[in-house]
C-alpha cells in the first residue's frame, strides 16, 4: 500500500501537552479519524523538548496506528523568532543566514544549535526568520525513522498560521500568535 493511502499522523508538540492524529483521505479530502491527547504534568515552563518528543512517541505507541508519514507542528515554546530588516548589501544566502545569527544571538542572547528557516522576500521586504533547536529537530527525525514513518513535515507554529492565512493577511498585516504564557506576533 502507498504511503499516501496509509494517511498521515499528524502531532502537536507543546510543553502542556502532545496530541496525535490519525488522518486518511476521505472522499477526496483528508479528514482527521482518531486524535489522542496527553496533558503533562506540571511545572511545564522549563520543559525540555525531549520529555515532549519521548510522550509523543509513548502516545504512537499506545495507538498501534499505522500511517506513511509524520507531520509535526513545534510550539512557539521552542522556537525563537525575528524579523531581519531588509539590507541591500545582502545577497546569497549564507549572507543571510549569518545575519539571522547575529540578530537573534542580539535579542535572545544565548547561542543555541538551531537550523534557521528564512522567509523569501521580495527586495526591500524584510524576512522573518524561524530558529529552532536541532536536537529537537532530530529527535523528532529519529522518532519517525524508528517507527517507519516518511517525515512530511516539521513546521514551527507561528509559520504554520502564517502560511494557512498568507492569502487573507496581504502584504501590510499583522498577525498575533497567542499561548498560556506568551505571544508571537509577525508583522
Amino acid at each position: 500500500m502507498s504511503p499516501g493511502l496509509r494517511g498521515r499522523i499528524l502531532a502537536w508538540v507543546c510543553p502542556r501537552a502532545v496530541v496525535i492524529a490519525l488522518q486518511r483521505m476521505r472522499l477526496g479530502r483528508a479528514a482527521i479519524v482518531a486524535h489522542q491527547e496527553r496533558r503533562l504534568a506540571e511545572p511545564w515552563a522549563g520543559r525540555e523538548a525531549a520529555s515532549c518528543v519521548a510522550e509523543v512517541e509513548g502516545l504512537l505507541e499506545q495507538s498501534g496506528w499505522n500511517a506513511g508519514a509524520l507531520s509535526v507542528c513545534i510550539s512557539d515554546h521552542f522556537v525563537r523568532y525575528v524579523m531581519l530588516p531588509w539590507r541591500p548589501g545582502l545577497r546569497a544566502y549564507a549572507d543571510w543566514e549569518a545575519y539571522a545569527n547575529h540578530q537573534l544571538d542580539a535579542r535572545y542572547g544565548t547561542k543555541r544549535p538551531c537550523e534557521l528557516r528564512i522567509a523569501p522576500a521580495p527586495a526591500g521586504a524584510n524576512r522573518f526568520v524561524a530558529a529552532t533547536d536541532t536536537e529537537l529537530l532530530r529527535q523528532l527525525r529519529d522518532l519517525a525513522a524508528r517507527r517507519g514513518l516518511r517525515v512530511a513535515g516539521l513546521e514551527p507554529n507561528a509559520c504554520r498560521v502564517a502560511n494557512r492565512f498568507r492569502r487573507r493577511l496581504g502584504r501590510r498585516a499583522h498577525l498575533l500568535g497567542a499561548g498560556a504564557d506568551r505571544a508571537s506576533g509577525l508583522s
